[in-house]
């Protein structure tokens, strides 16, 4: 697909002796697009001993690669072992109504019936398994027992859902097992929640972005193992700004359950309008730090296929219109201060 690259100089005003934004296009773009690059060009100056100096945008954190996710996915996550403040439940399946939820001491220590004191904390649930069914054997009350034993509450072993879910808070980390069941833990995602979810593991001094797709309950990457202590951050889903020959010129948020595209976003809009020139569509992103005007001509003829783009968090659509440069020109002011209101904006 064609890019036009938009490119921004930074100088001093010589009138005023004040620094300065200088735009040179390489395109023949519209006057309200101009003005969309000066209100949203993501570079930041400071200024120091009289002289502008240029700072470079820093990029955002992409999302994890296809290897990653695999090799997040095959890491295993370690057996839970029992902790003093744990709560476990105990039940001998010969004996229908030996079920005891004790909570382990600060020794270490359950105490059930017919046993008495049980030493379980640093055991496996498997490994108390055994060691109480040996003790009921030992002491002659049941013959050949099975023991079961479950994690009721584990205070020491958690993780933390916080952001665009219904229920953010701290759960234990043997209940949410994955990514998908950690969000499910917290109530699900909201629908301003972004399919970008970071996830922090202090176990390894990692950060991660994992996209979850358009189907979050059937991403590979919803069933990456969760450890404790894991911190899982659900964002806000990203904007796009629609303006020109649409109904409601304005702000919108991207879909958090799929992807948004081109023609949803004019559709969000209300629509283009009777006089818009939709073969000259343009999508302006930010690329690395840079803006670049994306021509992107919509296809109205129905007998041919829809042509549709994905957008991207921040991108700007505008729709000109029939009517030439004079109009675009007159309109200017009107969406240089749509800008200014959208710039406030923040989901």
């Amino acid at each position: 697909m064609l890019k036009r690259e938009v490119r921004f100089r930074h100088g001093t005003n010589k009138q005023a002796g004040q620094p300065g934004l200088f735009i040179r296009f390489r395109s023949r773009t519209q006057t309200n697009v101009a003005i969309l690059l000066l209100l949203f060009a993501p570079v930041v100056y400071a200024q120091s001993s009289g002289e502008a100096t240029k700072v470079e945008p820093v990029s955002a954190t992409s999302a994890a690669s296809p290897d990653t996710v695999r090799e997040l996915l095959a890491v295993r996550p370690p057996q839970l072992m029992i902790a003093s403040g744990d709560s476990i439940r105990v039940e001998v399946f010969e004996i229908e109504k030996y079920s005891y939820t004790p909570r382990v001491d600060g020794e270490g220590q359950i105490a059930i019936p017919l046993v008495d004191s049980v030493k379980v904390a640093g055991l496996t649930a498997s490994e108390a398994e055994k060691l109480i069914a040996d003790r009921l054997e030992d002491r002659g009350m049941v013959k050949n027992p099975h023991v079961h034993v479950t994690l009721v509450d584990q205070p020491s072993q958690t993780i933390t859902i916080s952001g665009e879910v219904f229920k953010p808070g701290v759960f234990p980390a043997y209940g949410a097992k994955t990514l998908i069941g950690g969000i499910s833990l917290a109530g699900g995602l909201k629908d301003t929640a972004s399919r970008n979810i970071t996830l922090l593991r202090p176990t390894t001094g990692q950060t991660y972005v994992i996209n979850l797709g358009d189907d979050p309950k059937t991403a590979l990457a919803a069933n990456i193992p969760l450890f404790k202590g894991d911190t899982v951050i659900v964002g806000v889903a990203g904007v796009v700004y629609v303006l020109g020959a649409v109904k409601n010129s304005g702000v919108y948020r991207l879909k958090s359950s799929s992807s948004t595209t081109l023609r949803q976003a004019i559709a969000m809009a209300g629509g283009a309008g009777y006089e818009a020139k939709l073969n000259k569509t343009v999508i302006i992103r930010n690329d690395d730090g840079r803006q670049t005007e994306i021509p992107f001509p919509i296809n109205k003829n129905v007998s041919k296929p829809l042509n549709d783009i994905t957008l991207e968090s921040n991108d700007i659509v505008y729709v000109p219109t029939d009517t030439g440069k004079a109009a675009v020109k007159g309109g200017g002011l009107g969406i240089a201060a749509i800008l200014a209101s959208a710039a406030l904006y923040r989901p």
